[in-house]
């Protein structure tokens, strides 16, 4: 894996100087020294940008940031020539390697990255064969009211914080269940009504979980549930069945992986056979 994630990378990374430089346009921007930075130069850095940087570099500001980004380049580039740097023996031997890494990667794009695909059958097949990874669980949308409780506490102080939650129990309605959750609540959850939004069995403690998925949708729980962190008053929200997803909905996570599976086994294969034929026993 980690070898075809290393070819994948150069060539994105090796081809794209090249193909700047082969589709420039004259629409120029600024000059610096000896060469020319075009409109095209700062389009494409901004699309080479990987996914995480783009939200900081768009718009004029960003078009901005790699303009001078581009200028420092040009400028210490042509310094670098300057000074001679690309006679020295470090940048001839690392210009070699990064040429053998561009044939290389060059030549698994065009022998098996660019070649394979997989069909609709097979994406279908793959969703029917792993059902159980694209089914969304049964989940409960709910909010709460907690009455903290410590092992520190004397059972009196427990017994006093039971009748408090019980009395808060009593006079909760859905209707103002939020706004009591403000009042009395002593979880974190409280500055927003309570509200813990959606989750599933697994997400809660069990004690708590039992609780919210046996109620009833639109009601409080007719009990106080005590767990670890004290006693909680539950309002069930909304219910949601389990759900399988439907293909259209998980095709494209299924084609990538897919494809990916597929180019690693065959460039692996490929490579394989490469072997027999150019090592000797």
């Amino acid at each position: 894996m980690k070898k075809i994630s290393l070819i994948v990378i150069l060539v994105a990374l090796l081809t794209s100087a090249c193909a700047r430089d082969l589709k420039r346009q004259e629409n120029v921007v600024k000059v610096v020294g000896k060469e020319k930075i075009s409109q095209e130069d700062i389009r494409r850095e901004m699309e080479e940008l990987p996914e995480e940087y783009k939200a900081y570099y768009s718009g004029e500001d960003g078009e901005k940031k790699i303009l001078e980004e581009l200028i420092v380049q040009k400028i210490l580039k042509q310094e670098a020539l300057k000074e001679g740097v690309d006679k020295n023996e470090e940048y001839r031997s690392q210009l070699d390697r990064v040429k053998e890494r561009l044939l290389v990667s060059l030549l698994v794009k065009e022998k098996i990255l660019d070649r394979v695909s997989v069909s609709e059958d097979e994406m279908k097949e793959y969703y029917d064969e792993h059902s159980s990874e694209y089914v969304f669980p049964e989940s409960v949308m709910a909010s709460h009211i907690l009455i903290r409780t410590n092992e520190e506490m004397t059972e009196e102080e427990k017994d006093n914080a039971k009748k408090r939650a019980i009395e808060i129990l009593e006079k909760a309605t859905p209707q103002n269940f939020n706004e009591l959750a403000k009042q009395s609540s002593e979880g974190p959850s409280a500055k927003n009504g309570g509200k813990l939004g959606w989750f599933t069995m697994d997400q809660m403690i069990p004690e708590f979980s039992k609780a919210a998925f046996s109620g009833k949708k639109g009601e409080i729980y007719p009990e106080i549930v005590e767990t670890v962190f004290g006693f909680h008053i539950i309002y069930i929200e909304d219910k949601q069945e389990e759900e399988k997803l439907p293909f259209e909905d998980v095709k494209g996570e299924i084609e990538q992986n897919l494809l990916s599976n597929k180019k690693v086994n065959e460039y692996n294969s490929w490579v394989e056979e490469l072997k027999s034929k150019y090592l000797q026993d």
